[in-house]
């Protein structure tokens, strides 16, 4: 990446990459090398934001509502926007946090482990490490709430429930994402 390049976009692709097997890494975010290149680095702070924003509220609502906490799910999902209300977004994101690790509790390394991995591959620890780069008031909340993807995933892992479709649409809407702030000017 070169040093020109927007410090958000660089963290999410160096990080997401990290979480990725090579076949797949290739695959998923070699195209993007030439365009995060010459993506324009000044709007690193709305980067950042949407970043967070597609964090909070289409990836952990993904993850929780595999897990079974579907209420939490759609009260992160129908949030207007992570920068609109802070007190109510941090509210609803403090909700999912319990809610992720309540549905996680008891679960066996091996359910962790893969939960984990699964929700790091679609992206949630590198929209948290970029959402980290902004200055909202609420990037300070963007690794917890990776962990609470973490923790969800792992709680359907825990139930033998096939993390696959929800780690394909992530990564999918990842990518739609890392469209949109590569295209931001």
């Amino acid at each position: 990446m070169s040093s020109d390049a927007c410090p958000v976009l660089s963290a999410l692709v160096e990080t997401w990459g990290h979480a990725l097997l090579d076949a797949d890494r290739e695959v998923l975010l070699g195209p993007y090398d030439e365009r995060i290149a010459a993506a324009p680095p000044g709007p690193a702070d709305a980067r950042a934001l949407m970043a967070l924003d597609w964090l909070v509220r289409e990836c952990a609502p993904a993850w929780l509502h595999h897990a079974g906490g579907r209420d939490q799910a759609r009260k992160l999902t129908r949030l207007t926007s992570v920068d609109g209300d802070p007190a109510r977004t941090r509210a609803a994101i403090d909700a999912a946090l319990r809610s992720a690790s309540r549905l996680s509790d008891g679960a066996d390394d091996r359910s962790r482990d893969a939960g984990f991995a699964a929700a790091n591959a679609s992206g949630a620890r590198a929209a948290a490490v970029a959402a980290a780069k902004g200055d909202s008031p609420l990037a300070t909340v963007a690794a917890a709430v990776a962990t609470a993807c973490a923790e969800a995933a792992a709680a359907a892992a825990r139930w033998d429930r096939d993390l696959s479709p929800v780690l394909l649409r992530t990564q999918g809407s990842a990518l739609d994402l890392l469209d949109a702030m590569i295209e931001l000017e």
